[in-house]
């Protein structure tokens, strides 16, 4: 009858191992904030030209990335954990995209006069869009240069 009370109270013991480490793992999921030991997402932002400004028909447009490294779809993927990807450009809703992947500026030459609206996204290696900024502007009527005499 001993040992009956011995596996009962084995069993009791175990029982309250399992609530004591449960209720500890309730405990630390909620005490931990949400976004700590996460990375921040990645994120770009229109720098230039403004919302509704005006530019010449070469339109250099100026942004920053956080929390991506751009890189060319052809270098090998890193392994430090940083994520990685490009940007797609898409211009005044065109069915096409080209890929951009460095942080200088993008430079599109030739635009007609009038209002457009050019897309930035942010697209990791698999393409899928992380993040996304537009900005419209108008491109100026160019003044012809008088001839000289």
């Amino acid at each position: 009858m001993s040992s009956d009370k011995t596996a009962v109270e084995e069993d009791k013991e175990m029982g309250n191992s399992v609530l004591l480490a449960f209720l500890s793992y309730a405990v630390l999921a909620t005490a931990v904030p949400a976004s700590e030991g996460h990375a921040a997402s990645p994120t770009i932002t229109i720098d230039s030209p403004t919302e509704g400004e005006m530019v010449s028909r070469v339109v250099s447009i100026k942004f920053t990335v956080a929390n991506l490294r751009l890189e060319p779809m052809s270098v090998p993927v890193k392994t430090d954990g940083v994520v990685e990807g490009h940007i797609h450009v898409k211009v005044d809703n065109s069915p096409w995209i080209w890929v951009h992947d460095t942080a200088e500026p993008i430079t599109i030459a030739g635009m007609p006069p009038g209002q457009h609206t050019v897309k930035l996204e942010l697209a990791g290696r698999d393409h899928k869009g992380l993040d996304a900024k537009t900005v419209t502007f108008t491109v100026g009527e160019t003044t012809p240069v008088a001839a000289k005499p």
